[in-house]
């Protein structure tokens, strides 16, 4: 049975025939809401504990559900797939082998690997990674090696890098290297390093705010690109792979307004875009909302007190049962 609703007319003239009476469907419209979730959040303390280095994770930014789990130390990346899943770049030293692992997983990938110093993913959940010794970022479809495919060589030049110790992809698939060694970034449009570009903040250098020894890169949904300054405290956005529109928030000396950091050394968007930053000296994580520095938060706190001594990794994810896609 169809439900219908009288018109206005309709009610005014209740003597009107049936025949006369004109109806109208009614029509009902969905209502959306914005629903905000907070990640997770995985943090790795590069001092050593009982022997051993310590991986931290938790539920949320409040320290819910927080869990510690030993290493033997090596972690030298971590970062998180749109499903959930959570990776580590690992590397202890010459007499063990390098390896790429999955958090809380067993499996891992040792590939033509021999420094593994950073990883990333794509939207497909394409893994990559870079590799100090070798002068290569690299791409796996899983950690079984399927695809495997490589890009680069030890150097200065095009196609070249010199101790690579990051990597980020955004959304439309760029790649992009912190080349370490050649104080520079460099973008690729695909693993055949179609599209070549780099970018060293030469320009900048008056304000304190070329890239050097970059090693902490990432990305966020509008494509704009995030590097941390050596020495410095600040971490730096600029629009795109020409600087445009940089801005930088933090500052390694003491300010009325409190914008204050020691040397952060890894960085992470959510995805509200929601900025988190790995201070291993000042011995804390922070999480602001924009380059601003609006809503400031720091753990530890008072609640919390020391969770750790030197926080050097940082990863946030939203972690799914049923593997949906959540970005």
């Amino acid at each position: 049975m169809r439900s219908f609703a009288l018109t206005a007319a309709a009610l005014l003239l209740p003597s009107l025939a049936a025949s006369q009476i004109v109806t109208r469907p009614q029509i009902t419209r969905p209502i959306t809401l914005a629903v905000v979730r907070e990640p997770a959040l995985y943090v790795f303390d590069d001092y050593v504990t009982n022997g051993s280095k310590v991986m931290h994770y938790m539920d949320d930014f409040t320290g819910k559900a927080h869990s510690t789990e030993p290493f033997s130390g090596g972690i030298q990346g971590i970062a998180s797939d749109r499903m959930g899943n959570v990776y580590a770049a690992v590397h202890v030293g010459p007499s063990q082998p390098t390896y790429v692992m999955q958090m809380r997983k067993s499996g891992q990938f040792t590939g033509p690997l021999k420094r593994a110093t950073a990883v990333a993913t794509d939207q497909q959940g394409r893994i990559y990674i870079t590799d100090a010794d070798l002068g290569q970022v690299l791409r796996i479809d899983d950690l079984n090696g399927t695809n495997l495919v490589a890009f680069g060589s030890l150097g200065s030049g095009v196609g070249q890098f010199k101790y690579p110790m990051g990597v980020t992809v955004d959304k439309a698939g760029h790649i992009y290297i912190a080349d370490t060694g050649n104080d520079r970034i460099v973008r690729i449009d695909d693993m055949n390093g179609e599209g070549w570009r780099t970018f060293n903040g030469a320009a900048f250098g008056g304000q304190g705010r070329q890239v050097s020894r970059p090693r902490g890169i990432t990305v966020d949904s509008k494509g704009r690109l995030y590097y941390l300054k050596p020495g410095s405290g600040m971490v730096i956005r600029v629009d795109d792979m020409s600087g445009a529109n940089m801005v930088s928030w933090g500052s390694n000396v003491p300010s009325p307004s409190g914008v204050f950091t020691m040397e952060p050394t890894s960085i992470a968007i959510d995805a509200n875009d929601r900025i988190y930053l790995a201070d291993i000296a000042a011995h804390w994580v922070t999480r602001i909302d924009d380059m601003t520095g609006a809503n400031r938060v720091t753990l530890p706190n008072d609640t919390y007190g020391q969770l750790w001594k030197r926080p050097s990794l940082i990863t946030v994810f939203y972690p799914r049962a049923d593997r949906t896609i959540i970005r």
